[in-house]
């Protein structure tokens, strides 16, 4: 499962980032794809899992400059026979901390 969550992730962090597309030659490298997340209690909110995932800071030129540590949480159902879909979403802005 955590294997699909970051395959997941790093395939859809583009559109949430307003990127029309990943890179510009249509291949996202390995080095995003098949990152490992490490999750771990989120410290200020126990409830929810955190990890950090590495992405390019240009999905359209990927191998360009460094690479960004974005950090993600995942809520695990109570019962996963009744799970619901996974849900991005990207905090940025005044607001977001």
């Amino acid at each position: 499962m955590a294997g699909l969550v970051t395959v997941a992730t790093a395939a859809l962090l583009p559109a949430a980032t307003g990127s029309a597309s990943a890179a510009g030659d249509g291949h996202i490298p390995a080095r995003y794809t098949e990152q490992r997340l490490s999750w771990h209690a989120c410290d200020d909110k126990p409830s929810l899992e955190c990890a950090t995932m590495t992405v390019p800071r240009d999905w359209h030129h990927p191998a360009d400059g460094p690479d960004l540590a974005v950090s993600v949480s995942r809520h695990r159902a109570a019962d996963p026979a009744a799970r619901c879909r996974e849900t991005e979403t990207a905090r940025s802005g005044p607001s977001a901390g």
